[in-house]
């Protein structure tokens, strides 16, 4: 008599069970499309970060002056430090600062329109002037 009467009520529970899972996946639906919102927003946020270039004297082991580098912090967080010049094969420093400066700029620039971390080519620092 109790199987019967579990039978007979199985279909009473069962549109309760159906809308509690209805209401988890309209739940679950609303978390993702809110997610996808934030991360539209982290998207757009590297266009509204601060920079700062901080230039430096490259010194090798014993303290002898080999160039120059350069810095990128990203508000207030150091986020490139560059003190050899890039796309050029082999290690060697910025023969000026302003070489430095101008390079790390230029960099600054490029991070600014894309919102991620630059790459720079041998044709654009022979345009820059830093490889004469």
């Amino acid at each position: 008599m109790c199987e019967q009467i579990m039978i007979k009520s199985l279909p009473f529970y069962l549109p309760g069970i159906f809308a509690l899972l209805m209401a988890f996946s309209c739940s679950n639906e609303k978390e993702t499309s809110t997610d996808a919102g934030a991360a539209h927003d982290s998207a757009a946020a590297p266009y509204s970060h601060s920079y700062y270039l901080k230039t430096f004297e490259v010194t090798d082991s014993s303290g002898t002056a080999q160039g120059w580098g350069y810095d990128i912090y990203v508000d207030s967080t150091r986020t490139i430090h560059q003190p050899n010049i890039p796309a050029v094969s082999g290690i060697s420093a910025f023969k000026t600062e302003e070489d430095a400066s101008h390079t790390g700029n230029y960099a600054i620039g490029k991070m600014q329109k894309s919102g991620s971390f630059p790459t720079l080519s041998i044709r654009e620092l022979d345009s820059l002037g830093v490889l004469k």
